[in-house]
């Protein structure tokens, strides 16, 4: 944000080519420069408030599950009815946890999927913009390396961040979710030796955690999880090829010439 300041503030100075300084010169009234800068802040801090308060709900619930899993290894009873006590512990403190990110999902999930639907666009076309910034490498040289970083840097790594900002902490959630089955599967104190009563409970208990869908969801079709990240990833860099080779060309010597039309 402070480099967006700067290119609108010090942007008639620093660029050099031609038919760049009359971006700087859309507000017509000049006192309109600087109101726009400071609303643009004042909405990149409240948008970055709200991904605040968004990670700091789902690393909340990261950390109750981290905690569980944490647990579920420490069982070590050799007494029956110690065993099956916290056993039955373990099935109530899972309840609540389930019960916390159920509402959870259901408090984020219209508000993921509204920011991450603007912002896989968002990506494409900043990644579009910089690209038809230049025709060639000389281009940059004209302009300068800075000059050029300091226009297209901060909005890729903005758009970037809130993409990653919204989906990293979710994924890890739903890898937490997952791998609460395991740990109790690798605890061999609640299955061996085997005794009838616990290792029902421990059934009920594996049966309790197996929730495919457990994780903060987008509009609830999708649960985000890594796999998802790198299929949208994967996704953008298809359509960013696509559209770059729709872009018309820039070189008027690969524009095809009519040949209906006589020379």
């Amino acid at each position: 944000m402070i480099c967006v300041i700067a290119v609108h503030t010090f942007g008639r100075r620093l660029l050099k080519l031609d038919d760049q300084p009359r971006l700087f010169y859309v507000y017509s009234p000049r006192w309109l420069r600087p109101l726009h800068s400071l609303s643009t802040l004042h909405l990149f801090l409240c948008w970055n408030v709200v991904i605040f308060i968004f990670n700091m709900f789902v690393n909340g619930a990261y950390l109750e599950l981290q905690y569980f899993n944490s647990t579920l290894t420490e069982i070590d009873e050799r007494d029956e009815e110690r065993l099956k006590e916290r056993l039955l512990q373990a099935i109530a403190a899972h309840r609540k946890i389930t019960r916390t990110i159920r509402g959870l999902d259901n408090l984020c999930r219209v508000y993921a999927f509204s920011m991450i639907a603007t912002m896989i666009p968002s990506i494409l076309m900043t990644v579009i913009m910089l690209a038809d910034r230049i025709r060639s490498f000389d281009d940059i040289v004209v302009m300068g390396i800075h000059v050029y970083l300091l226009q297209g840097l901060p909005a890729f790594l903005i758009v970037l961040y809130g993409f990653l900002g919204l989906t990293v902490s979710p994924a890890r959630l739903y890898d937490e979710a997952y791998k609460s089955k395991t740990f109790l599967c690798l605890n061999s104190a609640v299955w061996h030796p085997y005794r009838p009563e616990v290792y029902q409970i421990a059934l009920a208990l594996s049966n309790h955690l197996e929730q495919p869908n457990m994780g903060v969801t987008i509009w609830g079709f999708a649960v985000m999880t890594k796999p998802l990240i790198l299929a949208t990833f994967s996704v953008m860099a298809m359509m960013l090829s696509l559209m770059m080779e729709l872009l018309p060309t820039k070189d008027p010597s690969k524009i095809l010439t009519n040949s209906t039309i006589p020379n």
